[in-house]
């Protein structure tokens, strides 16, 4: 074999190589990529809005919420059982200095579950937490962004699924008019107050 026939096998046997490296890590990189795509089951539709359209400065905000469970799941209560059980929270991401606020949340129910020897004190169906606020007096007219966030842990009699969290954004107006409202949501629907 002449010295050219050599490299021209060195070149193609590395070739093949490299060719089959390559394969070889797509197929391990291509399902973890699948993978990453698949989103958390959720088990929980959230909606929140206002108890008004617009609002004066000053003006004291009631926010409403609702929370579906999904039949034959559960979250836990805001106060769990047990301090290892992941509480069911709701929290508002309000404009600077605007707040405090303090959801309320319904009485929880206690249930027994077969994975559990004690009954827990947990969420089934539907529940609607609601907040207030007030809105800083010398607030500016305009829309103002409000977000409500739910974080909760859905199980079943024989599981948990890992936490979720779900996103509500409301707009909030500063102005005396009524508006019309419509909405959107990343899972089902957001609310905007338009002016």
């Amino acid at each position: 074999m002449t010295t050219s026939e050599i490299r021209r096998s060195l070149q193609l046997r590395s070739t093949v190589v490299a060719f089959f490296l390559l394969v070889a890590l797509a197929l391990v990189l291509a399902p973890s990529a699948a993978f990453a795509k698949i989103k958390a089951p959720e088990r929980a539709a959230f909606a929140a809005s206002f108890d008004k359209t617009s609002y004066p400065a000053g003006a004291a905000v009631r926010v409403l919420t609702s929370v579906a469970i999904a039949p034959g799941w559960h979250v836990n209560s805001t106060k769990p059982t047990f301090e290892y059980l992941i509480p069911t929270q709701i929290t508002l991401q309000l404009p600077e200095d605007w707040g405090p606020y303090e959801f309320v949340y319904p009485p929880s129910k206690v249930a027994k579950f077969g994975f559990a020897d004690e009954p827990l004190s947990v969420y089934e169906g539907t529940f609607a937490p609601d907040a207030s606020f007030r809105i800083p007096g010398k607030t500016s007219a305009g829309e103002y962004p409000v977000t409500a966030v739910l974080f909760y842990q859905a199980c079943d009699d024989s599981q948990c699924l890992p936490p979720a969290t779900r996103v509500h954004f409301v707009h909030d107006s500063l102005t005396p008019a009524i508006s019309n409202v419509r909405t959107y949501d990343r899972y089902s629907h957001h609310t905007l107050i338009d002016l």
